[in-house]
């Protein structure tokens, strides 16, 4: 869920008037516009690390179980949206949205180990049927 919010309030962002002003060009009749260059830097960056981090955590999922890595992806996250809120130009925006992706990519991997995981345990250690979808 968070993944999908970061991209919608990220694309949003830009209608923001401060927005507009911080990471923006000065227009010649005095309003300011956000460069679609950076709009789509912004937008492509997030999915870009999604395949990053996917091959990432993958290892370290198999190694070190779930919960580390919930709380590595929550420290990540942390630091992605701290880069985000203390921008104060563009590229710093992007590394922070860049970070964020990262984190959310690998915590969206340990929801469907963590689903698979569940599957095939009472599968195939209980002989629990599997659920028919």
């Amino acid at each position: 869920m968070m993944l999908g919010l970061d991209y919608v309030a990220g694309g949003q962002l830009a209608a923001l008037p401060a927005f507009q002003e911080q990471f923006g060009v000065l227009q010649p009749d005095g309003s300011w516009l956000v460069p679609a260059k950076y709009l789509s830097a912004w937008a492509s960056i997030g999915p870009a690390c999604d395949i990053v981090a996917a091959l990432i955590a993958a290892p370290f999922l198999e190694k070190y179980g779930r919960k580390p890595q919930i709380f590595v992806a929550s420290i990540i996250s942390v630091v992605g949206v701290l880069l985000q809120q203390l921008a104060t130009e563009w590229k710093m925006h992007l590394a922070g949205r860049a970070v964020n992706g990262k984190s959310a990519q690998r915590g969206r991997h340990l929801r469907q180990a963590d689903f698979v995981q569940r599957r095939c345990y009472r599968h195939h250690v209980h002989n629990i049927p599997p659920l028919d979808w």
